[in-house]
């Protein structure tokens, strides 16, 4: 037996995983969802990530998520600097972690 399950991005649909990062969906938790919307999507996934990083009505566990994964996408810079001032203190501290990330690639 397996301590683990392999979810392929595939089987969702770019709407239903949009749906469960937003919480609608129960059979998916949030934070998955949002890594499997970015492994579904690769880098054109920058505008959902974005979306839901700064929707305050996004379970605040999503939108650390999302933040995370805008990391990898250089063209996100400014979108995680703005996040920086977010209300939500996971959500800034996302930020924080994501540009010293990015900017530790960079170097």
């Amino acid at each position: 037996m397996s301590d683990y399950a392999v979810v392929d991005p595939a089987a969702f649909t770019t709407e239903e995983l949009m749906s469960a990062a937003r919480g609608e969906v129960k059979a998916l938790k949030p934070q998955l969802a949002v890594v499997l919307l970015r492994a579904k999507l690769g880098d054109a996934a920058e505008q959902q990530l974005t979306d839901l990083a700064r929707d305050g009505t996004v379970d605040p566990r999503a939108r650390h998520a999302a933040t995370l994964e805008l990391a990898s996408l250089p063209s996100a810079r400014k979108t995680l600097e703005s996040l920086l001032t977010s209300s939500e203190q996971l959500v800034a501290d996302a930020a924080a972690k994501a540009l010293q990330r990015s900017q530790s690639v960079d170097d």
